[in-house]
């Protein structure tokens, strides 16, 4: 799967301060393995339509890199106000496989950022920008005062990477025939999901393999 770097979305990025994007390398990054921790919430929530604009400034990503996987930035804000963002940056491969890593992760506050107390990634089987009823799985979390002393500005993130990798891929992922469709969800404590603000959501569509899921699409 190959991501190239469009002109369009540089000068999206250009016009909205509030988010950056990186493609930040560390060696050392700290493990993460969710194959025993059920992270589960169900949520229902009945929506309001969002404007279409407004969802693509607090959702925005950036797919980037050679063949062998791609890049993506989400962050959460309110797009009218400048450097408020928390901002997550994902590396990944165009497979996964159970008992190895799929994400290689950053994450940071813009300087005017307000933090919440936790802030968490997690698998949805369906878009909550949109859907009334949909299921949250938990893959990753991290507390305030992990965050605070973590920044991103200029497109660069201060701190060490972190690796997700999950023991049981059909305990997240949607099973089935065909190509199938996740969405990887930044959320947190303070997220109210009838307000766009306060989430980012982002969808992948995949295969699955005997061992493991083969992404058919990151954006």
């Amino acid at each position: 799967m190959k991501y190239c770097i469009v002109c369009a979305a540089r000068k999206l990025r250009e016009s909205l301060s509030t988010y950056f994007f990186s493609c930040l390398d560390n060696a050392t990054a700290p493990y993460y393995n969710i194959g025993n921790q059920s992270g589960e919430t169900n949520m229902k929530f009945f929506k309001t339509i969002v404007p279409a604009a407004l969802c693509a400034a607090l959702s925005l990503s950036l797919l980037a890199g050679c063949g062998g996987g791609g890049e993506l930035t989400i962050s959460i804000g309110d797009g009218m106000k400048e450097n408020d963002a928390v901002s997550v940056l994902f590396k990944y491969s165009d497979t996964w496989k159970e008992d190895e890593t799929i994400f290689r992760i950053n994450y940071g506050h813009e300087s005017d950022a307000v933090l919440a107390d936790e802030y968490t990634l997690s698998f949805c089987d369906s878009d909550p920008t949109f859907s009334n009823d949909f299921e949250l799985k938990a893959v990753y979390s991290f507390r305030k005062a992990e965050l605070e002393g973590r920044t991103v500005s200029g497109g660069s993130f201060s701190g060490a990477e972190a690796e997700i990798v999950i023991n049981d891929l059909s305990d997240y992922l949607p099973q089935g025939e065909g190509t199938q469709s996740v969405y990887l969800v930044l959320h947190s404590k303070d997220t109210d999901f009838k307000n766009i603000t306060t989430f980012s959501a982002h969808e992948f569509t995949y295969e699955w393999q005997e061992d493991g899921v083969t992404l058919v699409s990151g954006s």
